[in-house]
């Protein structure tokens, strides 16, 4: 539940457990060499075609299986709240029924093609700028209505396998460890059976500033929220044998977290 070398789960030889390959996105693999750039995802979005988000999803699978990468980190669905977000060319505009219907084309087209698909960044990762302490701050019924639909039709009618936070605040409190976000709305509402990731390094070493270098009470909170995998500055796996042996976290909250993993992966023949 650790990442390792940037883009790769780890593997455990002795259980026949291999590790996961995984690549940048979301128009094309921005890992592991040179790769077709596909048009941003804002383009496709445009084009109103949900057949073509399919066929879009369905080549970047095939891209993904050429390169034996099993997951691709796209497609990124925020809804465009600032014209000044460094990320608006991936996300698929401000229409939350557009994006949701763009967004189920992409995911099935790539995972149909045995290669999981990440939906991102929840949530309301609205800038680029200092995105590790910004705090947007939606009212629920916002929230429902404008910033959840395309996470929520990823999860009921395309059946993505897995979820990727953000760097910021939500209301307060960092997506990485706010229990409402990935255990209310994913799991209890929306019934998600796969596994919810972290953005790279949104846990760990970037964020060490939130608790004065104390990486182990990072991995507390986002194990306890119900992050289950963390990438890529080892967090979890230097703090969590501890904290476990300590008694301050169930070993039952982590086989949780390797069981929503494995399913997953026994899912598309990974």
């Amino acid at each position: 539940i650790g990442g390792v070398n940037w883009m790769y789960t780890k593997s455990i030889d002795r259980l026949g457990i291999h590790r996961m390959k995984m690549s940048d996105g979301p128009q094309g693999l921005g890992t592991n060499g040179k790769s077709t750039a596909y048009p941003s995802t804002v383009t496709l979005a445009a084009t109103w075609n949900e057949n073509l988000a399919y066929q879009y999803g369905k080549a970047l699978g095939r891209d993904c299986r050429a390169r034996n990468v099993n997951v691709i980190l796209g497609p990124a669905v925020n809804i465009y709240r600032a014209p000044m977000c460094g990320r608006n060319f991936e996300y698929m505009g401000e229409d939350p029924y557009l994006t949701s219907r763009i967004c189920v084309g992409y995911i099935k087209g790539v995972q149909d093609q045995g290669v999981m698909a990440t939906v991102k960044h929840f949530v309301a990762n609205n800038s680029d700028y200092d995105r590790n302490n910004i705090s947007n701050d939606i009212d629920e019924r916002t929230l429902n209505e404008i910033y959840f639909p395309a996470y929520k039709a990823a999860i009921q009618e395309a059946e993505v396998g897995a979820v990727m936070t953000s760097y910021n605040l939500m209301n307060g409190i960092y997506t990485t460890e706010n229990p409402w976000l990935l255990k209310e709305v994913l799991r209890n509402q929306w019934g998600f059976k796969g596994f919810v990731v972290s953005d790279w390094g949104s846990v760990g070493e970037m964020m060490n500033h939130r608790y004065a270098k104390d990486e182990k009470e990072a991995a507390y909170k986002g194990i306890k929220a119900g992050l289950d995998m963390e990438m890529v500055s080892e967090c979890y796996s230097k703090n969590l044998v501890s904290l476990v042996k300590e008694g301050k976290v169930s070993i039952k909250l982590v086989d949780d977290a390797v069981r929503r993993i494995l399913e997953q992966k026994y899912k598309l023949g990974l």
